[in-house]
């Protein structure tokens, strides 16, 4: 379990309501929470504002490419939603991770197995 302030400073410069959508699924164990937080730190990393449709398959075989973002990148999302949200993400579920909306779906789904505070 991470403190508000260990969340704030691992999520230093990133948008607020990021922030502070990541705090209330610290707070509430509700994985509905995490929707904006999985597609804001995505948007974080793609500077996207776009408004294209999250769930819009892309024609990339690479997860990388499919969520729009480098194999680097992909990474550090990973890593950040493992240390933050206390889930795991194995390269077999990273690999069938086709769009922005698939992450943010299997993060979500992942999260209700976490027992509520």
């Amino acid at each position: 379990m991470l403190t508000p302030d260990q969340i704030r400073t691992k999520l230093k410069g990133y948008p607020e309501p990021v922030v502070e959508a990541c705090l209330e699924f610290e707070r509430t164990r509700d994985p509905s929470a995490l929707n904006d937080f999985v597609l804001g730190v995505l948007d974080f990393y793609t500077n996207d504002q776009s408004g294209r449709d999250p769930s819009e398959p892309l024609p990339s075989e690479s997860p990388a490419d499919n969520l729009e973002v480098d194999s680097v990148t992909v990474a550090e999302v990973v890593f950040l939603l493992e240390g933050l949200i206390g889930i795991e993400i194995d390269d077999e579920n990273l690999r069938n991770l086709r769009t922005r909306e698939d992450l943010r779906r299997f993060v979500t789904e992942t999260a209700r197995s976490i027992p509520a505070r």
